[in-house]
């Protein structure tokens, strides 16, 4: 399986360290559309780049547990 993934860095407050959280993803069968879909996701405004998390995701919450 390929995974085409968001990760959203945020900063601690209390230390400055840098902390990951996926908040997108999706599941390809196939390498070679899930290098189209990582383009396509890519080209598009920041816009359409929250929008498509908020499709999913409009909590903005950790889904790493949920596909590992």
């Amino acid at each position: 399986r390929m995974f085409d993934e968001f990760f959203l860095s945020l900063r601690d407050r209390s230390n400055g360290e840098a902390i990951s959280i996926l908040v997108y993803y999706e599941i390809f069968s196939d390498i070679r559309e899930a290098i189209l879909r990582e383009k396509q996701i890519k080209a598009g405004s920041r816009k359409k780049k929250i929008d498509l998390i908020n499709t999913m995701n409009p909590l903005r919450g950790d889904l790493f547990a949920k596909i590992f």
